[in-house]
């Protein structure tokens, strides 16, 4: 085998391997799906993920009215659209391995959220660094969610 050959196979296989490696964390990913509440605020967030991997349609909501809700194509990594507090809004969001990470712009400030699901699939740990930069975790709990998306 000369060198040129193994340089022209890497270059072949190398995509493969990275597109079956990608496939590694969609069981992972799939953890996020369902309804996740804080359960340390007295005026709780509810988040509820559904669709992933490939699609996600996700409703924050807060005292039964839905503060976020967006729509994301996750496989062609293009901005979610949807409502934030009433208003159009376009966000980010990516997987990095199984952490879901989500950037939000609003005018000059960026919100950061990393979406991390635990290896049981009952709590969520959800670290967000605000526009101040003083990053805050919360742990979410699973929940059941009613016909009309909210924690019971």
């Amino acid at each position: 085998m000369t060198i040129r050959w193994l340089l022209c196979a890497g270059i072949v296989l190398l995509p493969a391997h990275v597109w079956a490696a990608g496939g590694d964390h969609d069981d992972e990913r799939a953890r996020l799906n369902g309804s996740w509440t804080s359960t340390v605020t007295s005026e709780p967030v509810v988040w509820v993920f559904e669709g992933l991997p490939n699609k996600l349609h996700l409703v924050a909501s807060q005292k039964g009215e839905h503060v976020l809700e967006l729509d994301c194509d996750m496989a062609a990594h293009t901005e979610c659209v949807g409502k934030d507090g009433g208003k159009s809004v376009k966000i980010s969001m990516w997987f990095d391995g199984p952490k879901l990470v989500q950037l939000e712009v609003h005018g000059d400030e960026l919100t950061r959220r990393n979406f991390i699901p635990s290896e049981s699939g009952d709590s969520l740990r959800v670290q967000t660094t605000p526009p101040n930069g003083k990053p805050e975790t919360a742990e979410l709990k699973r929940t059941e969610v009613s016909a009309d998306r909210t924690a019971r």
